[in-house]
């Protein structure tokens, strides 16, 4: 549904793993959205599918029942 190229697509499962591990290691993520935000100014479409990606991770975290620890990095 984003209007991203493929090979864009591709590159932003990064960002669903780092919103998965971000989520069991229950780091906040408001700094990584605005990273976000700040690193692809120019191409808005990049912003939507990264962050779609990331909270996607961190979902998938949140509702999975594969992970039975969490860790808090202080």
């Amino acid at each position: 549904e984003l209007a991203v190229a493929k090979k864009d697509a591709e590159r932003a499962k990064n960002m669903f793993a780092l919103g998965l591990l971000s989520w069991m290691y229950s780091r906040p993520y408001a700094s990584t959205l605005r990273f976000l935000e700040r690193k692809f100014v120019k191409r808005p479409e990049l912003v939507a599918a990264n962050i779609a990606a990331f909270k996607a991770g961190w979902n998938f975290g949140e509702t999975t029942e594969s992970f039975s620890v969490r860790y808090e990095v202080k």
